[in-house]
């Protein structure tokens, strides 16, 4: 082997082993900015006479917020500040046979937002 051609790959090898520890090409951190928010999927209101559970899972992990009202202006809200795929929260002392509205919020760690639409559901009945 010629002398130029060890000198190069040892080059090589020195340019690898740089690549290697700092990541790059090598399935290390990525260095764009997450900039995509979050999408939010299998949406589901699970209501009974005086509460409701709603669960929803999102493609990475994110926090999780449920705004709840008698109209589009909510005005009740609960949260979920650990970073997850799978939200679920809970609220009570709803009336009973009554239509709600609500929306659901998902922030990932980089602070992008996925907003649901207005969605509704209705309480169960008392009997």
């Amino acid at each position: 082997m010629s002398q130029s051609l060890k000198r190069y790959l040892k080059g090589l090898s020195w340019m690898l082993i740089l690549l290697f520890l700092t990541g790059l090409g090598c399935g290390g951190e990525d260095s764009t900015p997450d900039t995509v928010g979050p999408v939010l999927s299998d949406i589901s209101a699970s209501p009974a006479i005086t509460t409701v559970t709603i669960t929803w899972t999102t493609d990475e992990p994110t926090t999780g917020q449920v705004d709840l009202g008698l109209d589009q202006d909510y005005g009740s809200s609960e949260t979920d500040s650990v970073l997850s795929n799978s939200h679920t929260i809970q609220f009570s002392g709803l009336l009973s046979n009554t239509v709600y509205h609500y929306r659901i919020t998902s922030t990932d760690n980089a602070g992008n937002i996925a907003i649901s639409t207005d969605l509704t559901l209705t309480t169960l009945e008392k009997i």
